[in-house]
């Protein structure tokens, strides 16, 4: 068993979104979407640097891990807040999202060329610092069960299963990450609403 430290994100919704990005990519994974900063250890960390939170973190583009028999396509972080609580010894500073690490060089080329195609450049607030273990070999549902349907069948505009998901196409899968990543996109950097403007006005 291995343990590490991750962050996830202050927004539910973007973090929604974000973990439906991983699981279309691959329905057999088993976590939210998250940035590791330290690990693998053997021992859960007893000391989190909880000041993080509240922090903001850049995306700053698509990046890949195609060497050494890697398929990995995650979206490229940036902030210095982290640069102090790094501790990763097999890996240079290199803070990231992961949206596919899975068997398929063919898939992750093509999800890689795609994604590089849209504009992944906005700011997400860190909500949570927590420990993960992980254990060689391990799958499980626990994803599916916290995705939002709702934001799926909006996206895919169709009722999406477990089963209907396993068997989507490549080209489809693709195509529904792209989907997921402009509204992404857009819930980061929509404007605030008329109803927002009004409650701020009356404060």
């Amino acid at each position: 068993m291995r343990w590490f430290v991750v962050l996830y994100f202050q927004s539910l919704e973007i973090q929604a979104c974000l973990d439906a990005m991983v699981y279309i990519a691959n329905p057999l994974e088993k976590d939210s979407a998250h940035i590791t900063i330290q690990g693998p250890t053997m021992i859960a960390s007893e000391n989190l640097p909880l000041s993080l939170i509240g922090t903001e973190v850049s995306v700053v583009g698509v990046g890949n891990f195609f060497e050494s028999g890697q398929n990995t396509v995650f979206l490229r972080c940036g902030s210095e807040f982290l640069k102090k609580h790094w501790s990763k010894k097999d890996f240079g500073f290199n803070p990231h999202i992961t949206i596919y690490d899975g068997p398929s060089r063919e898939f992750a080329e093509k999800l890689y060329s795609s994604l590089n195609q849209t504009r992944m450049f906005f700011s997400l607030e860190i909500g949570a610092v927590r420990t993960r273990k992980s254990i060689s070999g391990q799958k499980e549902m626990g994803l599916w069960f916290g995705i939002d349907k709702d934001l799926l069948r909006k996206v895919a505009d169709e009722e999406l299963t477990v089963d209907v998901v396993r068997t989507l196409p490549d080209w489809k899968r693709i195509s529904l990450i792209n989907r997921l990543a402009s509204h992404l996109t857009w819930m980061v950097n929509r404007p605030v609403s008329v109803e927002q403007d009004k409650i701020s006005a009356t404060n």
